[in-house]
């Protein structure tokens, strides 16, 4: 299990027990001012001595990776895990969902995900950017329109696709006058397919 099943692991162990409503804190890993309780203490014991003996031992296995880790993956962790708790309940439900729908996918959906989510970590601020800016674009279509223009993409050959990318020049790559040039013009509804 990689750096996510770390991650939900230490969000289990800190997030499954709640703190006291006054000494909750958006950091993960408290300092030794900000101990827990003994009562705060008392209530993780408890928690983790209901857990089945697998759970447990999985959760030691993970906890060991952890600590095997570089500390700047640690601290990647970290940042995650603050960012974590500093999501109201609601969006937090969300995503459990969102991360109980991905492991229920076939592995060939979930290794495009991967593969695309890679592409998009690798992309710049600027790319990523437009994007998004062109994602929200399309999500404000009609949706018959956003319906035939997928229809249309799925029906493209690989060779199709590879073709329609090199034949379109990256717009970081041109100037500002062959950029307004190749902006698309609106069409009118008669001539749209």
């Amino acid at each position: 299990m990689g750096a996510v099943g770390v991650l939900l692991a230490l969000a289990m162990l800190l997030v499954a027990v709640p703190a006291p409503a006054t000494a909750q804190t958006t950091d993960p890993a408290p300092s030794a001012s900000q101990a827990p309780s003994p009562e705060e203490l008392q209530r993780r014991a408890d928690w983790w001595r209901r857990l089945p003996p697998e759970q447990r031992e999985q959760l030691r296995q993970r906890f060991r990776k952890y600590r095997a880790m570089p500390p700047e993956q640690r601290e990647q962790i970290h940042e995650r895990l603050r960012r974590w708790r500093g999501l109201s309940p609601e969006r937090r439900g969300k995503m459990r969902d969102r991360y109980r729908a991905y492991r229920e996918l076939p592995e060939k959906d979930r290794a495009r995900i991967q593969k695309n989510y890679r592409k998009w970590r690798q992309m710049s601020p600027a790319q990523r950017k437009r994007l998004r800016k062109r994602f929200e674009g399309f999500q404000k279509l009609e949706p018959e329109r956003r319906e035939k223009l997928l229809e249309r993409h799925r029906n493209l050959s690989p060779e199709e696709r590879g073709e329609m990318r090199q034949r379109r020049p990256r717009l970081e790559q041109l100037s500002p006058e062959e950029r307004e040039i190749r902006r698309p013009m609106k069409r009118s509804p008669t001539l749209q397919r």
